[in-house]
């Protein structure tokens, strides 16, 4: 079946910016706080010298931790509220680094948050203080604004629209980037598009592969909210950095050229990350492969998306998270430990096994602070719900109580509910929802290799969706073969077939049919273009690849014609 292309959801950020997905390099990946003037001279120097400006690359952007007073608690404003840039990391003024990436032909990319304080703490941000920072912000002469949603305490339509109107009023050119502050769900809200050039879909990315696929499956579904002057942003990008640093591995290569071309695939920001003072030929490679950025700039109704999405009843974007499956004692995906990282919590412990640089002990987690029950890391004093204040620090909280109920710390009344979805059974917190957790079922525990399965018993005639048999609390499979699918101009197409299996796992044989495409009708014959293989073939009906896990085929697909016959 083809790829539903979603209704446009309204008109764009009418600031005339972002008609193409921002491409450029920011401090944060690699640097986080620990920055200085340097680094933007050689962000700009790195860019021009390699080609990467010519091919689109025109943003360098701050992160967090350019302020005076950066990580000592207190952010240093003058007299009439306007902050100060920090003289130890900008000893020549920040005025004088805008200016140098001016000069060299970029854009300067800036970063605040629109709560009380920063998120590290640092306070006060910019609530209370928009005008003073908006007016700053476009006297210094910034080209983007990333506004976090650390400690905010308004709604984030609110927050937004006020910064909209107020970046408008200054008369300069300011495309507004959108982090966290709402337009997470998958629920659409026009105000996302109509009042910003590019909203995050994610949590904030990790430099590890299952960071990476968390974030990507942010996306699913969601290539209907993007088109030009706004685009979805599962954040940028990890290429080169810390699991993805290239090693010379084949590995290595692959995971870095799956991750590029994900994001290239769905039109999402191409924002690099890796040190400018040390650029890999491999990697310089991959990211100024100019198919890739080819399909990443262009549009045709839909930004990219997994081909023929199944439809949800979760809100929400998909994420790793915890189904019932068949009890199975031998399966580390059903052992699990309770109260060993914290009190009240359930974590997956699947022996610890690590994948790509990222340990797989996980724990249940209501994601956003809503109600499907995800996987996160153990708690660390972060959640998936960053901003809900105390509820942020209860969303990992779970307790087996006496009667056989598995309840949620979110609130007193809060407690776990099973629900088809999709072929799966699924769990989602709901409030006020004793009576009918007890209605459901019971859950109970049992010994499995020194840690616990979970079991849930359903009552007969229950909502959850199964006959009378014990099920057992287990982690969905990550899946193996997917692909994704970018509908491109003058009916042709872009075509990623994506091997997410864990390495050890045989390589798997993925197809595409050109019908499932918006390239022609019928069976068709299609110039296939292999993009990292830089391969062109004339393929008939279908295209099929071998690929190896954490691995991509990438192709464009275009002159298609019926086939003999069809």
């Amino acid at each position: 079946a083809l790829l539903a292309l979603l209704a446009l959801p309204g008109s764009a950020n009418d600031n005339g910016l972002g008609l193409t997905p921002p491409m450029g390099w920011c401090t944060w990946n690699n640097y986080h706080r620990n920055f200085n003037a340097s680094v933007f001279f050689a962000a700009a120097d790195m860019l021009k010298a390699t080609g990467l400006q010519a091919l689109g690359y025109h943003y360098i952007n701050v992160d967090g931790g350019w302020w005076a007073g950066a990580d000592t608690g207190t952010i240093v404003r003058n007299s009439s509220g306007f902050v100060q840039a920090n003289p130890s990391k900008y000893p020549h003024g920040i005025e004088a680094v805008i200016d140098y990436v001016h000069k060299q032909g970029f854009r300067y990319g800036h970063y605040t948050d629109a709560g009380t304080k920063a998120c590290n703490g640092d306070k006060p941000m910019s609530e209370g203080y928009e005008k003073q920072d908006a007016a700053l912000f476009a006297s210094w002469g910034v080209d983007m604004i990333k506004i976090d949603a650390c400690a905010t305490q308004e709604n984030p339509e609110v927050l937004m629209q006020r910064w909209h109107t107020l970046l408008n009023e200054t008369g300069r050119p300011i495309l507004l980037s959108n982090c966290r502050n709402g337009c997470l769900t998958g629920v659409w809200q026009p105000w996302c598009a109509n009042l910003t050039n590019m909203w995050r879909t994610s949590g904030d990315i990790a430099a590890e592969w299952n960071h990476m696929l968390r974030n990507l499956d942010t996306l699913k579904g969601r290539g209907g909210f993007a088109q030009p002057g706004s685009f979805n942003d599962p954040d940028f990008l990890e290429v080169d950095i810390g699991a993805f640093s290239f090693d010379g591995s084949q590995q290595s290569l692959d995971e870095n050229t799956a991750h590029f071309t994900l994001w290239c695939i769905t039109s999402s920001p191409l924002i690099l990350g890796f040190d400018p003072n040390h650029v890999k030929p491999e990697i310089l490679n991959i990211v100024s492969n100019r198919d890739a950025i080819f399909v990443n700039q262009q549009y045709a109704g839909n930004a990219g998306d997994v081909l023929t999405p199944q439809p949800r009843a979760v809100a929400l974007p998909d994420r790793p998270h915890p189904v019932l499956a068949a009890c199975n004692a031998s399966d580390p995906r059903q052992w699990w430990s309770l109260g060993v990282h914290g009190t009240n919590f359930v974590c997956c412990s699947n022996n610890k096994k690590s994948q790509g640089g990222e340990t797989k002990v996980q724990c249940l987690n209501v994601q956003d602070c809503q109600q499907p029950v995800i996987f996160e890391p153990p708690f660390s004093g972060k959640s998936s719900c960053a901003g809900k204040g105390a509820a942020a620090l209860r969303n990992e909280q779970f307790v087996l109580s006496p009667d056989g109920l598995l309840l949620s710390n979110l609130s007193s009344t809060s407690c776990v509910v099973v629900e088809e979805d999709a072929g799966e059974l699924r769990l989602q917190v709901h409030a006020n929802a004793l009576s009918q957790c007890r209605q459901q079922g019971v859950w109970s525990v049992a010994p499995a290799n020194g840690l616990q399965l979970l079991q849930f018993t359903p009552k007969p005639n229950s909502t959850a969706g199964t006959t009378p048999a014990t099920m057992c609390l287990s982690t969905a499979d990550a899946g193996g073969s997917e692909v994704w699918y970018k509908p491109l101009p003058g009916r042709t197409a872009a075509v990623a077939l994506f091997n997410r299996a864990d390495l050890g796992t045989a390589p798997a044989t993925i197809s595409v049919q050109f019908d499932q495409l918006a390239v022609g009708v019928g069976r068709l014959t299609c110039r296939v273009h292999n993009v990292w293989d830089n391969v062109t073939t004339t393929e008939q009906g279908v295209w099929a690849v071998r690929v190896r896990p954490h691995a991509v085929a990438f192709a464009l697909i275009s002159n298609c014609t019926p086939a003999a016959g069809g």
